[in-house]
This record gives structure tokens, sequence and C-alpha cells, in this order.
């Protein structure tokens, strides 16, 4: 694929809040603020997410908060999408986290993703109600049709998820076989999987070696579907703890922004 130039409007901004003051949170894993770079600054230092077939420009809010990440985000349109360096968690507890803007769609928008021909290891979107959706795959030999695949799948309550900035938390507890998602704060949505079949069957996520994820694709289907995604991101994490670290979002529970 080829990997497209892009255009950073946040002007305002001279330098990072973090570039200097990395975030010590040890189960941080990947952070990307998408406020003027597409750097990851987490400790992993891991290389840019970076865009696919065409431009996902940096832009930020005209709210006065220009000078820190919060008001600043990365726009995708579709058929474009971001390619964000892999983080493994097959065999381990993990959270995702993410702000994002979704423009109204009658149809599925594809959120993050590992999703190419034979990594089929987890899938999130927004379907044509808008409601936010997950699902994790068993690791198991499959062509895409066994009844077995599916490990766990989880949807929000809360609908209606478009047009206005929203916090998404994924938790998976291996331990507790648990998955949740939370809706700004707010547990939204959780599933258990069945004691029968976490005994019968692996409860390991479907091995994923791919080099990179998705923010806004489905690679198996991306020729005839594309992304499907016109949305606003900003401040994607992902954590190696179960534990959704609310404490970290750039609104505290008042609504305020935090600046750090």
């Amino acid at each position: 694929m080829k990997l497209t130039s892009f255009v950073i409007l946040c002007t305002s901004v001279a330098a990072s809040p973090l570039a200097s003051n990395p975030t010590s949170n040890p189960s941080l894993k990947a952070y990307y603020p998408f406020d003027i770079d597409y750097r990851d600054y987490s400790l992993s230092k891991l290389p840019n997410a970076a865009p696919v077939l065409g431009a996902v420009p940096l832009g930020c809010e005209n709210d006065g908060l220009a000078s820190h990440r919060c008001s600043c985000f990365a726009k995708i349109t579709a058929p474009s999408y971001l390619n964000l360096p892999a983080v493994q968690f097959q065999k381990s507890d993990f959270s995702w986290s993410w702000t994002a803007k979704i423009e109204k769609s009658p149809s599925r928008q594809i959120l993050f993703s590992n999703f190419a021909p034979s990594q089929w290891q987890f899938l999130t979107y927004i379907d044509g109600s808008g409601c936010f959706g997950v699902g994790l795959r068993r690791n198991i030999p499959t062509n895409g049709a066994d009844p077995l695949q599916d490990l766990i799948s989880v949807r929000s309550k809360t609908c209606g998820l478009w047009n206005s900035w929203t916090d998404f938390d994924v938790s998976w507890s291996r331990s507790q076989l648990t998955l949740s998602v939370y809706i700004n704060g707010n547990l939204d949505g959780t599933a258990i999987v069945p004691s029968s079949m976490a005994a019968r069957y692996t409860s390991d996520l479907m091995i994923g070696n791919a080099a990179v994820h998705q923010f806004g694709a489905k690679l198996d289907t991306l020729k005839e579907s594309n992304s499907m995604l016109t949305a606003w991101l900003r401040d994607f994490r992902i954590y190696n703890t179960s534990i959704p670290q609310f404490q970290d979002r750039c609104r505290n529970t008042f609504g305020y922004w935090k600046k750090f």
C-alpha cells in the first residue's frame, strides 16, 4: 500500500506538551495524542502512526486550548485510514481507549481493528444505529466460517454515538474472561465467556503477528468496502491492564479539560 503525505493544520502549536515529559504510567504501552504529529508518546516509543490511501490531516479546534493535545485531532475520511504499530496482547489483559467524533452514517463504520486475512484478531465498530461494538476472535484454525471462531463480543447499550466527542474504552480481563465497553467513563456493556466454552476451547485471542493494526479499516474486505469511516480521532491509548485508566483522560469527571 502506498503511504501518502500529510498536511498538518495545527499551526498554532509549537511543540507537543508531552515532548519533554512522557507519561510515566507503567501500564501504558502506546499513546498517540494526534496533536501536532503521529508520534507515540508512551515510554514504548513505537514507530509513528501512518496515513494510508489518502491524507489524514491533523488539526485543532478553535477553543482557546490549542496549546495542548486535548483540543487537537486526526481527521479520517474514507477511503483513508491509519496504520498503528501493533501491540501484542494475545494472552494478556488489555484496555484500549480513545476519544472520537464520528459522523453519522447508516452503514457500519470500522474503528480499531486487526482483521486482515488470517489475522482476524479483533474488531471495533460503530453500527448503523450508532452503537459501539467489539468482537474478539479465538485462536483456532478457521476460514472465517467456524461457529467456534468468535471468542466473545459485546455491544454498547447506548446508541446514537455520532457527531459529538465521545470517550470509548474497551477492557478485556483474561483471568475473568470478561469483555466490557465504557462510554464517556460509564460501563455500557459487558459479556463473559461461558465457563463451558472456556473449559473446552482456548481463550487466547487469534495469533496476531501483523506489524500494524488499523484505525478506520477492515483489511479482509478493504477492496469492496474501504474504511467507511469519517471521524475525528484523538488521545488513542493501549494499556496492558484490564482496568480502564480514566485518570489519564483529557476531561475530568466534571467535564473540564485536564492539562498535562
